[in-house]
């Protein structure tokens, strides 16, 4: 299940929990979101979580995707026409 945390952000906690009631992993789309209200992957309890470099803090064209139960994070950028990605665990 995803849903934009910009348009719900108050939402998220109770959305993320009727999910997991249900056994459906929670993503969350806070691309618009970081750096304008409070992004907290653990007290929103989503399992999976997506920002947009370009949007909070990046001049290059880079999504970071965090997976909460694995710890560990994948950004992808591309510049120059050439995409590059790396992950952290």
């Amino acid at each position: 299940m995803t849903h934009l945390h910009v348009c719900h952000d108050s939402f998220t906690e109770a959305i993320a929990q009727v999910a997991h009631e249900r056994g459906v992993l929670f993503h969350t789309d806070a691309s618009q979101s970081v750096g304008k209200v409070d992004v907290d992957v653990v007290l929103m309890h989503v399992d999976f979580l997506t920002i947009a470099g370009t949007v909070c803090c990046s001049v290059l064209q880079c999504v970071a995707v965090c997976c909460s139960a694995m710890q560990c994070v994948l950004v992808c950028c591309q510049e120059s026409g050439c995409l590059s990605c790396a992950h952290a665990c």
